[in-house]
């Protein structure tokens, strides 16, 4: 018997792609197009942002450098995985724990990842 949580060949679990499923389950699909959806709703295959300029509260994408699939392979280990939009997160959360505002800062999540990843690179 086997006490270890991955197993090699496997994918590793994350917690995106946890919180995706249990997401997804209280949530249907939403129909979108790339060219058309906004930066926060379910996209699947998702694209990873190295650099967007947005609006201040973060709820819109003005302009960005984006690497297909890479978000989708990063969350959910397959380049095709459907990734869980902040908006539909919301909309969930607030069906299972009632009224509030469940969303992280973006703007201080988004920098203070990019500040990590240049200390890193600089390293």
């Amino acid at each position: 018997m086997s006490l270890r949580w991955w197993e090699p060949g496997r994918p590793i679990p994350s917690t995106a792609a946890y919180a995706r499923r249990r997401a997804s389950a209280s949530v249907g699909p939403v129909a979108t197009t790339e060219s058309t959806r906004p930066p926060a709703d379910t996209s699947s295959p998702a694209s990873f942002s190295l650099f967007t300029i947005g609006s201040l509260d973060g709820s819109q994408e003005v302009w960005s450098v984006r690497v297909p699939k890479v978000l989708s392979f990063m969350a959910t280990g397959d380049p095709d995985g459907t990734v869980e939009g902040i908006n539909d997160v919301q909309r969930a959360s607030e069906a299972q724990f009632g009224p509030g505002d469940y969303r992280p800062n973006i703007p201080v999540a988004y920098w203070t990842f990019r500040v990590m990843i240049g200390f890193g690179a600089l390293a």
